[in-house]
């Protein structure tokens, strides 16, 4: 939606595979990694759910204070579809073809399309891979 449809909420999510299960790979169709693989010791999950709320915590509250800009640049270092292309779905069945541009300073999402430089501003766009 647009600014005039007045204030909006938004979510977040996140998964952090620990140790999967045996074949537990084998039947994710897309990479995935886990702590085992990459860290020489896996903390214990109380600590990394505490750790991670703590820090989740923090940025919240900068998000509260300071809006999105602060966060933006360190947001952009780590877009996995920066610069590639994407469609965007909307939850209306409308999509939008173009090349991930990165992110503006209020957080609106940056598509180059055919018809230029599209701000994504709607909470219920879903991200997926081109696979062009």
């Amino acid at each position: 939606g647009s600014a005039a449809a007045g204030p909006s909420a938004g979510g977040t999510g996140c998964g952090i595979n620990l140790r999967p299960r045996v074949g537990l790979r084998d039947a994710i169709a897309k990479p995935v990694t886990d702590l085992a693989s990459i860290a020489e010791r896996v903390p214990p999950r109380n600590r990394l759910l505490a750790s991670t709320l703590i820090e989740l915590a923090q940025v919240l509250e900068q998000f509260a204070e300071q809006g999105f800009a602060p966060l933006r640049q360190e947001w952009v270092s780590r877009h996995a579809h920066q610069g590639r292309l994407v469609t965007l779905s909307s939850g209306e069945g409308k999509s939008v073809a173009g090349r991930a541009a990165g992110v503006a300073e209020d957080g609106a999402l940056l598509l180059q399309t055919a018809r230029g430089l599209e701000r994504c501003l709607s909470g219920e766009l879903s991200l997926r891979a081109d696979s062009r």
